[in-house]
Formats: C-alpha cells, sequence, structure tokens
C-alpha cells in the first residue's frame, strides 16, 4: 500500500492504485497556493485513495466552483484536489507522497499562466490549459 501525508503528520492517506501521468501545472490558483513556479500533480481513482488519519484535520477551499482542494488544517499541506468535472478522479502533489512512485512525466499545463521568470529547459509537450488526454 502506498501512503502520503502531510507535513505535520496529522493528515495521511493510502492510495491503492496507480497514479495517472504526471504534469507541471503553472496555473496561477496552483502557484498561489505551492508558492512555487509550478505543482507537480497526478491523479488517482476516487475508489483507491483513503484518508486513514485526520479526516477531521481537513480544511476544504473552493477557489473556483469548478475545483476544491483539501488541506491540513495545522499545517496547511495540500492534500488533495477534487474538480467537477471529473469527480470520478483525486488529484494529488507528489510532494506529500511518502514513496517514490515510478511515474511518467507526460508534459506541462497551464503555460498560459507560467511566470516569465521560469524558463522551462526540457522537451516535453506544453499545453496553454489543459491537456487533450483524460
Amino acid at each position: 500500500m502506498n501512503t502520503g501525508s502531510c507535513h505535520c503528520g496529522e493528515v495521511a492517506f493510502e492510495i491503492s492504485g496507480a497514479l495517472s501521468h504526471v504534469h507541471y501545472c503553472y496555473c496561477e490558483t496552483c502557484r498561489k497556493l505551492s508558492g512555487g513556479a509550478f505543482s507537480v500533480v497526478s491523479r488517482v481513482e476516487t475508489g483507491k485513495f483513503n484518508i486513514t488519519r485526520g479526516r477531521d484535520s481537513l480544511h476544504a477551499y473552493a477557489p473556483t466552483p469548478e475545483k476544491t482542494r483539501f488541506y491540513c488544517r495545522t499545517c496547511c499541506s495540500p492534500i488533495y484536489v477534487i474538480a467537477t468535472a471529473q469527480p470520478e478522479f483525486v488529484r494529488i502533489r507528489l510532494g506529500v507522497l511518502d514513496f517514490d512512485p515510478p511515474v511518467e512525466i507526460a508534459g506541462h499545463m497551464w503555460v498560459s499562466e507560467k511566470p516569465d521568470w521560469h524558463i522551462i529547459h526540457d522537451t516535453l509537450p506544453q499545453h496553454p490549459g489543459w491537456p487533450d488526454e483524460p
């Protein structure tokens, strides 16, 4: 079983399924909420994601009507995101995983919102918004 947790350890989760392709996301929301140039995100099927500790420590924040983000109330680590357009998936940031998953980096998304001070140095596909893949 693969696990993940917040920085302070209040919230923990298990993933029993495979992660989807990974994208670097440059959308303004991810940048503002992470404090970085991008977030490293993947999806897992909702039924294969389970909060094992700290459900009461989760705080829900909906920056848009399309997405609800869940954070640890204590340390503010981002735990997962639910998008109304794809409720069958949970989106997670790889930085909260407690294991080193085998992943395939699929590309960069929302590069239309990428800050000018960040330069992409690889040849992965760049998408102005959501990639065409599911």
